[in-house]
């Protein structure tokens, strides 16, 4: 039954497509729209980049903050130095 469903999901999408393609114009495309802008690309990039590196360093921490709550003070202590009043102590 799921197989059907998909099935049916796929040919109307095609079905859209072609309705789309040969009555709006807005989905129309000429030789032009297919060539790679490289202003467009290196802008993307440009943007793209750090909030990628940003996005990456979120789950890093995402992942790093469990580990720290199960740890708790030990690794608190450790890294503030506060180890060294416990050893002295």
């Amino acid at each position: 039954m799921a197989l059907a469903t998909v099935i049916s999901q796929y040919i109307s999408f095609a079905a859209c497509a072609v309705f789309a393609v040969k009555k709006v114009s807005y989905f129309k495309l000429d030789k032009e729209d297919l060539r790679s802008q490289k202003k467009i690309i290196f802008e993307s990039f440009r943007l793209g980049i750090p909030i990628a590196l940003q996005n990456s360093m979120i789950a890093i921490s995402m992942m790093v903050l469990p580990i720290a709550y199960i740890f708790g003070e030990t690794i608190i202590r450790y890294s503030t130095g506060k180890w060294k009043d416990k050893v002295i102590k």
